[in-house]
């Protein structure tokens, strides 16, 4: 943790002639380790925004299947999201992989996609049918309260249907949002015995605070 500060102090220190050129370094290095290392030190300064989203859909593309969920972790990061324009055709592409681990990153990289909604959680939909992606879909899902209207639905049909990450799902939802503390709730109230116990966990895990607002 005081590494992360002093490496944020440094970088805020160096203005921004030093962030311009970090932002680019990650735009433009060819050695993947640099650019995820870099736009790491840019998201921790608090100056993600200075990073391409396009650029770290090139490094998506390029770094091995160690880094993939660290590049994932840096798109979520991004205060604007990524362009489902440009972004789509990456995943889509990844989701064909044959390697397990770039599937997983595919499907929750959706969370960063802007843009399109509707294309992301016919994905989202797509991935949920398939055991093996399934729990990163639902992680993706937990992860998108900006559209909290259309995915809380989603995933309280996923948990009636005994699909219990969806209730998991829910939790870091009801963080924030009214309509997933009620759904949770509801859930709570199932005559399912499991749902009931698993929903009651999330609420309680929910802060105080937060369910007063």
């Amino acid at each position: 943790m005081e590494e992360e500060q002093a490496a944020r102090g440094v970088l805020l220190a160096s203005g921004e002639e030093g962030l311009a050129l970090l932002a680019e370094t990650v735009r433009t290095t060819e050695d993947v380790d640099l650019a995820v290392r870099t736009a790491r030190a840019l998201t921790q300064a608090d100056a993600g925004d200075r990073v391409s989203g396009a650029a770290l859909l090139h490094v998506f593309q390029t770094c091995d299947r160690n880094a993939v969920h660290h590049v994932v972790g840096l798109l979520d990061a991004l205060p604007a999201g990524v362009e489902a324009g440009a972004a789509l055709p990456v995943v889509r592409a990844e989701l064909e992989d044959p390697d397990g681990d770039r599937r997983w990153a595919a499907v929750e990289a959706l969370s960063a996609v802007r843009g399109d909604d509707e294309a992301v959680l016919g994905l989202l939909r797509e991935t949920l049918e398939d055991p093996t992606l399934r729990a990163y879909a639902f992680d993706a899902l937990g992860r998108m309260g900006r559209i909290e209207d259309r995915v809380v639905p989603l995933l309280e049909a996923q948990a009636r249907r005994g699909r219990l990450e969806a209730v998991n799902a829910l939790g870091p939802l009801a963080v924030a949002s009214r309509i997933a503390r009620a759904t949770l709730h509801r859930l709570a109230a199932s005559d399912d015995e499991v749902l009931r116990d698993f929903a009651t966990r999330r609420l309680v895990e929910v802060p105080a605070a937060d369910v007063a607002r």
